[in-house]
């Protein structure tokens, strides 16, 4: 069995961005909340999200960056055994990473739906 290379592995980190993107283009369409045509607020939900998607995307560009500095890093490491082991920790961190800012992008976004929801009574 082949092991995989640097350029395979940069790839498949490349996939993994793309993917991050595709799913934050994949989020929900907000509405306006004015039913009773009355709006408390002066900012859309989709100001919400927008700032929520920033902030994803702000955190994904630093930890991307961070990403090609670390495996570039691993090209230093004097044996294949050492470069593979290298490549393999920084693509599972890489991995985790966006996990987290994903999560927090949905927790975010699920602030802006509750936006004005209220308690009655």
């Amino acid at each position: 069995m082949k092991r995989p290379t640097l350029q395979v592995l940069g790839t498949i980190l490349a996939i993994a961005i793309l993917t991050a993107g595709a799913a934050l283009l994949a989020g929900c369409t907000m509405v306006r909340e004015n039913v009773t045509g009355v709006r408390v607020s002066t900012a859309l939900p989709t100001d919400c999200v927008r700032a929520c998607d920033q902030v994803f995307l702000s955190g994904l560009a630093n930890e991307t960056r961070k990403s090609l500095q670390n495996l570039e890093n691993c090209k230093l490491l004097p044996t294949a055994d050492q470069r593979e082991a290298c490549v393999r920790a920084e693509l599972a961190r890489y991995q985790a990473a966006v996990q987290v800012l994903y999560a927090a992008r949905l927790e975010c976004i699920n602030g802006c739906h509750a936006q004005g929801a209220g308690t009655a009574g």
